[in-house]
């Protein structure tokens, strides 16, 4: 039996990594579902787990922030959309990993090379993944400028000048500074991936809007904010 966590804060990836981890012809228990930093910190501590599945970018910041509040000893393969240039630092580091969208075939193999390297070597140790966390989080570089297809044209649209991206009948789109709008191939949480998180912020699961495009923020009640835009 290997008992998994799973640190990830997108509600449909969450169920169809447990859907895929529940097909693998291997012994699983899923032992914990964790949807933030904050309660990655809190409960990995005290967790009986032997692996852990970890999305990199979460609702409340970057999972290597739990590396610096805590020690963990427990294996991880991690989910990323960093590009293959970087992605050499996992191999290099004997850390798995899976590129986003997850594939059940290759998340078999993560777990299979789980149990033919770590299984019988539990203690891993936070200092092993160190050199890993210093090269993705130096080398990671954010989308400047989107290129956008108008008809046999294209258009090239820099980050600075888009206000904020949203989701409407399935689609992405972005919406510019000058109130105009393009779509684009992205779903929203690549686009977190993407942009640089001190300059865009998820607010919902509809929109992510550029820090520089909100007028105001004001309480609606204890639980609820509403975000005044300086475009409509």
């Amino acid at each position: 039996m290997i008992r998994i966590a799973i640190i990830e804060d997108e509600a449909i990836a969450m169920r169809n990594i447990q859907r895929m981890l529940m097909e693998i012809p291997i012994d699983i228990e899923v032992v914990a579902k964790i949807e933030s930093v904050a309660d990655a910190i809190n409960s990995l501590p005290d967790l009986n787990a032997d692996l852990i599945l970890m999305d990199i970018h979460l609702t409340d910041g970057n999972a290597f922030q739990i590396f610096k509040k805590i020690e963990l000893t427990i294996p991880i393969i991690f989910t990323t959309a960093y590009d293959q240039y970087t992605l050499k630092a996992f191999k290099q580091n004997s850390i798995d990993y899976l590129l986003k969208p997850i594939d059940k075939g290759e998340l078999e193999e993560a777990i299979q090379k789980f149990k033919n390297l770590f299984l019988s070597n539990k203690n891993i140790g936070t200092n092993q993944y160190q050199s890993l966390i210093e090269i993705l989080t130096n080398e990671k570089k954010f989308k400047k400028r989107f290129l956008i297809q108008l008809g046999k044209k294209l258009k090239s649209i820099e980050t600075k000048d888009i206000a904020y991206f949203f989701v409407e009948d399935k689609s992405c789109y972005l919406q510019t500074i000058e109130n105009k709008t393009y779509i684009v191939d992205f779903s929203l949480s690549q686009l977190e991936n993407e942009l640089d998180p001190d300059s865009f912020f998820r607010i919902n699961r509809q929109y992510l809007i550029s820090v520089k495009a909100i007028e105001d923020i004001y309480y609606l009640s204890t639980l609820r904010l509403k975000v005044n835009l300086n475009v409509p």
